[in-house]
């Protein structure tokens, strides 16, 4: 085999990198939340930093290292990185979840996951949006019910996510959120 061309082989890494799936959310060029895209040196170090912990709390999200990531997520959310509260948003999931399975209940009621939801899509998140959408016929019934959840389900068909792997998650999620009152435990 012959040695590759520094040609070649940035050639090669830039085809290898085009091949990955692009993360929607991951801009080392800040632009999020009305700035625009900057060449790297010129991107502050708030905004840069940003996204690299938006990076590593997502690798730690993927890699079931849930409390890892929601530290790191939540670091993010100072400069408002939409994609960091959304994913943010997933690793509480996981806890609550967790703790309904361990016969604690969800520690994450409706109301917080609206809150989480509305500051990702506040800051420009596309499924925060629409999850909010989504969960609109809910909030005008007092109750889950058979019908709204109908509905529910009924808007969520034919969208594609920008953020395809914990999008589905987080729509699980609140599913069973709609069907399962959150209880607090006490002490």
């Amino acid at each position: 085999m012959t040695p590759q061309t520094p040609d070649a082989k940035r050639v090669q890494q830039h085809l290898l990198a085009q091949a990955q799936p692009r993360d929607f959310w991951d801009r080392p060029g800040g632009d999020w939340g009305g700035h625009p895209r900057q060449p790297r040196p010129l991107v502050s170090s708030l905004r840069s930093d940003a996204n690299s912990v938006y990076r590593i709390g997502s690798k730690a999200l993927h890699r079931g290292e849930n409390v890892t990531a929601e530290s790191l997520l939540h670091c993010a959310l100072g400069v408002q990185h939409p994609g960091a509260a959304f994913r943010l948003l997933a690793a509480v999931t996981r806890r609550s979840t967790a703790a309904r399975q361990q016969g604690h209940g969800h520690l994450l009621g409706r109301r917080a996951a609206v809150r989480y939801l509305q500051s990702a899509a506040a800051w420009g998140h596309g499924d925060a949006r629409q999850l909010l959408h989504w969960l609109a016929p809910l909030a005008a019934e007092p109750g889950p019910d058979r019908k709204s959840s109908e509905k529910v389900q009924a808007l969520a068909t034919g969208y594609t996510p920008e953020d395809e792997d914990f999008y589905p998650e987080v729509h699980f999620f609140l599913c069973h959120l709609m069907d399962v009152r959150p209880r607090f435990v006490s002490g």
